[in-house]
């Protein structure tokens, strides 16, 4: 064999050995994809069960307390009017109904008083802190399942609830 035919050889192993590091790869990734594909779709699935049962969660230190419509009914809804201002509009007196935060506490028996502040953490990724004594102002802070008289709706229907804290 002469020296072009080694070199033609070496190359067509070189070129082997590419396409099979290429088809490793692609088959490693999609590998991967299907595992988070799987992992993405319970994580999914556990939110949309959660955002259609109609229920939240208020976390006091290591306790969990599930707040669903019958709470609230059983607390008994007001009709509040507040400010409220929507992504590029300008802000206007709008009417909620809904319960004080405070209210929700007390029925559930929570303990606070030594609590310094209160996190919200909603399904959509929206997070807030405030201080405790802001949340359990009557005034200041309420979760409304109505606005303008209409029901909030929950992500199936297009709502934007069915809860929203003000």
């Amino acid at each position: 064999m002469g020296n072009n035919e080694n070199v033609n050889l070496n190359q067509g192993k070189k070129i082997k050995a590419q396409k099979i590091i290429v088809i490793l790869v692609l088959v490693s990734l999609v590998i991967v994809s299907f595992v988070f594909a799987i992992i993405n779709k319970t994580r999914t699935e556990e939110l949309l069960k959660q955002m259609d049962s109609e229920y939240f969660e208020i976390k006091f230190e290591d306790e969990a307390y599930k707040v669903d419509m019958d709470l609230i009914n059983k607390i008994g809804t007001s009709e509040i009017s507040a400010i409220y201002k929507k992504s590029g509009m300008p802000a206007e007196e709008t009417s909620f109904t809904g319960v004080s935060f405070k209210s929700i506490l007390e029925e559930l028996g929570v303990e606070y008083a030594n609590s310094k502040t209160v996190s919200f953490h909603a399904l959509d990724g929206y997070a807030s802190a405030i201080g405790i004594e802001l949340a359990v102002d009557p005034e200041q802070t309420w979760i409304v399942i109505k606005q303008e008289g209409k029901l909030l709706g929950n992500s199936t229907n297009g709502g934007k609830g069915p809860f929203m804290m003000i």
